[in-house]
């Protein structure tokens, strides 16, 4: 991709990102992004659609840099804690402010918060394919992660919260390790 193309979306997502800061995302306006980015409106529309693209590009970014830690979860879920430790240090806390950005309520159906639901949700399903309830437990294990990243990013969780959450998960894990061994055995 061109330089100059990167640069410009490099520079609307920061514009958008400080229109954040000090707007609701209802009320920003393309006009009010184009003019922190030193843009023109035709060359907001010549990269993106609507200011939801935006935030989504944003998201989108944030979510392939967690994508790999999301990954080594399952595949050593008895270093949990570990690569917890390493996210919150590399990802969550030096991008907290946007993070916390995105995870705003007025982003749920497109923002951070769906995409996270997403990755979380196909690990799951990647690593537990032939376990029956797959669905449901997959929305349930998303949904948990999700409230462990939010309290990660609000400062309410502590070492003792990440050691249950890392047992719980180690149980489950081998819950679910457990039944899949059990349908395998049965076909």
């Amino acid at each position: 991709m061109d330089r100059r193309i990167i640069k410009t979306k490099a520079s609307i997502k920061q514009a958008m990102l400080v229109c954040l800061a000090s707007h609701y995302f209802s009320e920003i306006t393309i006009e009010a992004i184009c003019k922190e980015a030193q843009c023109s409106r035709s060359t907001f529309y010549a990269h993106y659609d609507n200011k939801e693209e935006v935030i989504d590009a944003i998201s989108k970014e944030i979510i392939e840099q967690i994508r790999p830690y999301m990954k080594q979860t399952f595949d050593e879920p008895k270093a949990f804690l570990s690569i917890i430790t390493s996210l919150t240090n590399q990802i969550y806390q030096p991008r907290k402010d946007v993070i916390k950005f995105l995870m705003d309520p007025e982003f749920r159906d497109f923002g951070l918060e769906a995409h996270l639901l997403i990755l979380f949700e196909e690990q799951f399903l990647q690593r537990f394919s032939h376990i029956k309830g797959k669905a449901i437990l997959a929305e349930i294990y998303a949904a948990c992660v999700l409230c462990n990243i939010k309290s990660i990013i609000e400062n309410r969780s502590t070492k003792e919260d990440q050691e249950a959450i890392g047992a719980l998960k180690n149980i489950l894990f081998q819950s679910l390790q457990e039944q899949e061994k059990n349908q395998v055995r049965k076909s």
